[in-house]
């Protein structure tokens, strides 16, 4: 269904019909939030990756040319996008975690049962390891509370912290004499909070975008700082989920980029090509083109016949969008 939404965005877009790309772009973001708070590392990741593709889908019809978007779908939009950059993604699938694996050593602690009525084969239970698996129970529980626990402050510390804890994992799955199986079924958060909280910034960025938009409309040229978007445009202030500050506004030539500082922690003043380890980040045109060209096709393998304006594309497979990748 995303990928569904995808193309058909690229496709309006290259069309000259942005109207009808913003509409895919905003069900594209709404299968992401259809995922909910359902407690599951893959799936609260997988609804980020959506909700990044939304982002990336918007920014290109958002550069066609055509009869522009109405602003009432777009407002909606840009809410949406703003509450999705504040969503909890690592918390939810934290604790859904922690309670899955408390669930599961319980359940080989209590011994053997119906299978079928969610009781463990009596292969899996020795009367004498029982102890073993509560004994696991509240290593996983105690490491999976220290995890949550790391999610606090900036991006860098998380992600710095989240190595350090892989790390330790990594070590107990081999030191530990009795501990062995907790560890073994921890999972790795190094990636995945690196995964998410890049994606909330992309989101972030589309959101001030959005309010850059409507500040150009009504002033008739773009903001110098995304400060100057509140309160008139924005009710508070949307920051970079990287390092806590305002999303920084540079000028390039033809129009303006909103960006965060991207997973380095460098600012390089809005480098944001697609797949670049720089910046993330978000651009608007003074006036429309058509389309974001064969690079960005490239990389997020848009076949050539939605792409009638690209002289010479090259036809590239189609398979299920990556929601990775920088803006």
């Amino acid at each position: 269904m995303a990928e569904l939404f995808w193309l058909g965005a690229v496709d309006r877009a290259e069309a000259g019909e942005p109207g009808e790309s913003v509409a895919a772009c905003s069900a594209l973001l709404n299968v992401a939030r259809s995922i909910g708070d359902e407690p599951l590392i893959d799936s609260q990741r997988a609804r980020s990756r959506i909700a990044r593709l939304a982002a990336h889908a918007l920014q290109w019809a958002l550069s066609a040319g055509g009869r522009p978007p109405e602003k009432g779908p777009l407002d909606g939009l840009g809410v949406a996008l703003a509450g999705e950059a504040a969503h909890p993604y690592l918390t939810i699938a934290l604790r859904g975690e922690r309670a899955r694996q408390f669930d599961l050593f319980g359940r080989l602690a209590a011994g053997p049962g119906d299978p079928k009525a969610g009781g463990m084969p009596s292969i899996l239970r020795r009367s004498s390891v029982g102890p073993l698996y509560e004994h696991n129970s509240a290593l996983a529980l105690g490491a999976m509370t220290e995890a949550i626990g790391l999610l606090g402050g900036t991006s860098d510390r998380r992600r710095e912290a989240a190595k350090a804890w892989d790390d330790r994992v990594r070590g107990e799955q081999t030191s530990s004499r009795f501990g062995r199986a907790a560890y073994l079924v921890l999972p790795p958060l190094a990636g995945v909070v690196a995964e998410v909280d890049e994606s909330r910034a992309i989101l972030a960025a589309a959101a001030n975008a959005l309010a850059a938009r409507r500040f150009r409309a009504a002033r008739g040229g773009w903001p110098g700082s995304s400060v100057d978007l509140v309160p008139e445009f924005l009710p508070a202030p949307i920051l970079d989920p990287l390092d806590g500050r305002p999303i920084r506004v540079a000028r390039f030539p033809g129009g303006i980029k909103l960006y965060s500082i991207g997973l380095d922690g460098r600012d390089d003043n809005g480098k944001v090509a697609p797949r670049s380890s720089d910046d993330v980040g978000f651009r608007l045109w003074d006036s429309p083109r058509h389309g974001l060209g064969e690079e960005w096709a490239a990389i997020f393998h848009v076949p050539a016949r939605f792409l009638p304006g690209i002289a010479g594309s090259r036809g590239h497979r189609s398979r299920r969008p990556p929601g990775g990748g920088q803006e």
